[in-house]
């Protein structure tokens, strides 16, 4: 009966949204008129399945979040489908565990005190130096504490928030390997939106390719270079989940997802996407002990490399090979290897000292002394190890390390399970490859705020992370164990003379 009223109750609460929501949007629509009301409406319908079931929000939110940023999806303050799903989904779950049909995914202590932490004091720090930010139209996204907070702290932790309802559909799953469909379209669809700009452009890849050209895709909503990692990602893990096809329909998906997600990260021109890509298949044939791939790949690598455009060699090979000056380079700033990484390092490394234990917050190279000076105008340091040190300083950055180490030791753990399904061993293999060949190429970029680049990444992280808290849980309890049933060193007994009498009778009996 208690059960009954429990139903009831959570019903009541769905049509009280339900009524909230329409009255919202009724004084919307007589406020605003036209297209502009109809777009604001266009949401509700999704809306609706998503409150009867947080899974399909789960799943549109899989798809739409590598598009965040994109033009594609309408980007007016406080008003885009995204923000909309997220709250849809998150009170559609809050329903669900109201109702005790749901039980939240219960992550690891590491994840609230090892990466939360950190990001919030250092936001925490953020907002006392916003004053220092200068005027410019490139840092405009610091000029404010709601902009700041928005862009760089609650629109990254969406996606973390997305992983945590995606762990908890797949507890809440009876076949969560279903939910590895939308995690391959979020890695594919992405692709076209590479495949349908460069065609509508008409730009020669000589052009695209070059480096006074790394700027055009971020009109799609990502840097180039966030876009190969994004690519690089999503390779590596689509490589892990290639054993599970063994269906020659399954084949053929795979092998056409690895081709769009191959040829749009060779389109990104990004060497570190390049690099995440090339260290996730070398993982995969250590991994998977079948180094006779690794001389296939490497027959592939050369016949490639004769048939690829002139401009991918020539974007791969650049500062290696003696091409004379360019153009857009700033004698004693830039170097054709780094693209001038070096001397912005270089400008930006003595910050580190201002603030070395705890930093100096979040998005703390907009308010550095060279971006003071006005040297340049640059909101990273394109290193994310660099970028941590300055932002949350040494004691965030153990921090960081001790999260991403746990996720590593975590999905490498889960996938060596005896009694782990297939699927989650592929996936497993996947996110622990992944993390470690993503930092690999973040030695020239990168951030570890989950962004649109990260998407992938922490979609596994969300899948893996119900079957990894328990490992994590009970590895713990065995070195709590170990630690009190160890025994205690004695320090040794100082050796005192025997007593006259049981000298003698040791010395009669020796004799």
């Amino acid at each position: 009966m208690a059960r009954v009223q429990r139903i009831n109750s959570a019903q009541v609460l769905l049509v009280a949204g339900g009524l909230l929501l329409a009255v919202l949007f009724g004084l919307i629509g007589a406020v605003i008129s036209g297209w502009f009301a109809l777009l604001l409406f266009a949401p509700i319908l999704p809306i609706i399945f998503v409150l009867r079931d947080f899974r399909l929000g789960v799943v549109l939110l899989m798809c739409l979040l590598p598009f965040q940023n994109s033009p594609i999806i309408p980007q007016f303050s406080g008003f885009n489908v995204i923000n909309f799903m997220v709250l849809a989904t998150l009170a559609s779950l809050a329903l669900s565990h109201f109702s005790r049909r749901t039980a939240y995914a219960q992550w690891p202590p590491v994840f609230y005190w090892c990466y939360l932490g950190p990001i919030a004091v250092g936001g925490a720090f953020g907002l006392l130096h916003l004053k220092g930010v200068p005027p410019v139209q490139e840092l405009a996204a610091y000029l404010s504490p709601y902009l700041y907070l928005t862009n760089t702290l609650i629109k990254p932790l969406f996606t973390v928030l997305v992983a945590w309802m995606l762990g908890t559909a797949v507890l809440k799953s009876e076949r969560p390997q279903l939910f590895l469909v939308p995690l391959v379209a979020a890695m594919v669809l992405p692709a076209f939106l590479i495949f349908a700009f460069v065609v509508r452009s008409g730009m020669s890849l000589q052009v695209l390719g070059s480096a006074t050209s790394r700027e055009v895709l971020g009109v799609l909503g990502m840097h180039a270079n966030g876009f190969g990692q994004f690519f690089g990602i999503a390779f590596t893990v689509l490589l892990f989940l290639s054993p599970l096809a063994v269906r020659a329909r399954d084949k053929l998906g795979l092998l056409f997802a690895l081709g769009c997600v191959s040829l749009a990260l060779m389109l990104t021109f990004s060497r570190g996407g390049y690099v995440v890509a090339l260290v996730g298949a070398a993982a995969f044939v250590v991994i998977h002990r079948k180094f006779r791939y690794a001389a296939i790949l490497l027959v592939a690598a050369v016949l490639l490399a004769l048939v690829l455009p002139d401009a991918v060699v020539g974007r791969l090979l650049m500062g290696l090979s003696d091409s004379g000056p360019q153009p857009h380079m700033v004698p004693g700033k830039s170097d054709a290897l780094t693209a001038g990484r070096l001397w912005l390092w270089r400008q930006l490394a003595p910050g580190f000292w201002h603030s070395p234990l705890w930093g100096n917050g979040v998005g703390s190279v907009a308010w550095s002394d060279p971006v003071k000076r006005g040297m340049f105008y640059v909101v990273h340091p394109h290193n994310v190890f660099l970028r941590a040190l300055l932002d949350v300083g040494v004691l965030g950055f153990g921090a960081l390390f001790l999260f991403f180490r746990a996720v590593v030791r975590g999905a490498y753990a889960l996938s060596r399970g005896a009694d782990t399904p297939p699927a989650m061993v592929a996936l497993g293999q996947g996110v622990c490859a992944a993390t470690v060949a993503m930092f690999i190429g973040d030695f020239a970029g990168g951030h570890y705020l989950a962004g649109p680049e990260q998407v992938i990444l922490w979609l596994g992280i969300g899948m893996l992370m119900p079957s990894m808290a328990p490992l994590m849980r009970a590895r713990q309890a065995r070195r709590r164990r170990a630690a009190l049933v160890e025994p205690i060193p004695e320090w040794p007994a100082r050796v005192r003379p025997a007593p006259p009498a049981e000298a003698e009778a040791a010395r009669v009996g020796g004799d």
